[in-house]
């Protein structure tokens, strides 16, 4: 892993995501998920070629640029992640690039 540090707001999101350290679950806006994302060294951009919901992440070259699809919380959830949306979240992103372990490894920044 590089040097990478979270801030204190994606050190939450994620906790809230993976309930790390038995946190609770928040409401968590997509927005603030992609920049999460982002913050950690995933490349973020469009899916397909309608450029609809669909977002294509791609992991840093140390978790093997490997890549999933997920769809941006549309209709009554109105771009936000829920509990239940959470869950299948977290399961999905640890299948894909174990990321539980690798966010609860990272420093936090002082």
């Amino acid at each position: 892993m590089d040097e990478r540090q979270l801030s204190i707001e994606d050190k939450e999101l994620f906790a809230s995501i993976f309930r790390l350290e038995g946190g609770t679950r928040h409401d968590i806006g997509w927005k603030n998920f992609l920049k999460a994302m982002g913050h950690i060294g995933f490349s973020i951009g469009p899916c397909g070629k309608t450029g609809g919901s669909g977002r294509e992440f791609i992991a840093p070259p140390d978790m093997g640029n490997r890549r999933m699809r997920l769809d941006n919380p549309h209709g009554p959830r109105d771009g936000t992640l829920r509990s239940r949306d959470q869950n299948e979240l977290g399961k999905r992103l640890n299948a894909h690039f174990d990321l539980e372990d690798y966010v609860a490894a990272m420093p936090v920044e002082a």
